[in-house]
């Protein structure tokens, strides 16, 4: 991996995060971040063809859970939290992509997992995108997901959106 990808996971690995897998391409951490335990985080250097390989992509996975309330109090919670840092998403999108709204937390939930639940906050800046869902972990719990790609080798503005939140 290249210098700024690993200074970027030195600088986690000093905020108590561990390392428990490494790729050519991805190294993937596990710790507490903001405030919640037992989230991974994916650090991605870029890999276009063509690409200087300095641009780095971050995706943070957040605990799943089958609790809908939950999940969309935590949802909100992060969109407000991003949107004082960053100012209204670009994109911004709360529904659930069938003809009766759901009303219960089992109904959410069904709906999540038939992927008809559109939570989804875009913020495009110059430094970079940012964008926050909510979607499936790999055991078919929903999950906060925040996903960030750096423009240009900006990784300081990521480090910076990660110590805000």
């Amino acid at each position: 991996m290249n210098q700024p990808v690993n200074s970027f996971v030195k600088e986690l690995k000093k905020k108590g995060l561990k390392k428990i897998e490494s790729t050519k391409s991805m190294i993937l951490l596990k710790g507490t971040f903001a405030s919640i335990n037992n989230c991974y985080i994916g650090v991605k250097r870029g890999d276009d063809e063509g690409e200087t390989n300095k641009r780095i992509s971050v995706i943070v996975l957040f605990p799943g859970t089958d609790n809908w309330e939950t999940l969309s109090s935590l949802y909100f919670s992060y969109k407000q939290m991003l949107t004082i840092k960053h100012g209204e998403p670009d994109e911004s999108q709360e529904e659930f992509d069938c003809s009766e709204q759901p009303t219960t937390n089992s109904d959410c939930m069904h709906q999540l997992r038939m992927r008809r639940c559109k939570y989804k906050s875009n913020f495009n800046k110059d430094y970079g995108t940012i964008n926050l869902f909510i979607d499936l972990d790999t055991d078919n719990n929903g999950a906060i997901m925040i996903g960030y790609i750096d423009r240009d080798e900006k990784t300081k503005s990521i480090q910076e959106t990660l110590d805000d939140l």
